[in-house]
């Protein structure tokens, strides 16, 4: 009996939709990386938020931070990071999200 049931529901019309729909977000069309991001930290928040970051730029040995008393910050789709803080990199790619 209960092979019957499971054949039924399995071969149902809304089972054979959920067999075809991927559980993945459709991917981004890959652009070149412009950012100043590394590859995978840049692909693996798309991935998470859902949100292109193409636009991101990320400015290294910026003198910028300094002046906040901060090691690095974002503002906008602008991240600046100062000299060896390169750690905090993707803490201010999630504030530009």
């Amino acid at each position: 009996m209960k092979a019957r049931v499971t054949k039924q529901t399995d071969d149902s019309p809304r089972q054979e939709k959920r067999k075809g729909a991927s559980l993945a977000p459709p991917p981004f069309q890959r652009k070149a990386n412009k950012t100043g991001m590394p590859d995978n930290l840049k692909s693996g928040i798309e991935n998470l938020s859902g949100i292109d970051l193409s636009d991101v730029k990320v400015h290294y040995n910026s003198s910028q931070p300094a002046q906040l008393n901060a090691h690095a910050y974002a503002q906008g789709n602008q991240i600046h990071v100062a000299p060896g803080q390169e750690k905090h990199l993707p803490h201010e790619a999630w504030h530009v999200v």
